[in-house]
């Protein structure tokens, strides 16, 4: 299973675009979350205002995780 937020690359993926589901390309990278807790807002572009409130935008993101809903996430990753 790869990740985006590779422990060994800080936190990141190490690539100027992120690869999310299917092989798709995505249209940044990941960044840090080292520290993310003290940041005034979060993503590149600072659309989302707090960490809790970005945590669900990569699992509902075509690209990136492509789930339908926050309950088909938890049922899908339940048995890993």
């Amino acid at each position: 299973m790869r990740h985006c937020h590779d422990p060994a690359r800080a936190f990141t993926d190490g690539r100027p675009a992120s690869i999310g589901i299917h092989g798709r390309t995505g249209q940044r990278n990941a960044p840090t979350v080292l520290n993310a807790l003290y940041s005034k807002t979060q993503f590149w572009d600072g659309r989302a205002k707090t960490l809790e409130e970005q945590a669900g935008f990569p699992i509902f993101n075509p690209v990136e995780m492509g789930q339908p809903s926050l309950d088909a996430a938890v049922a899908k990753n339940r048995w890993r």
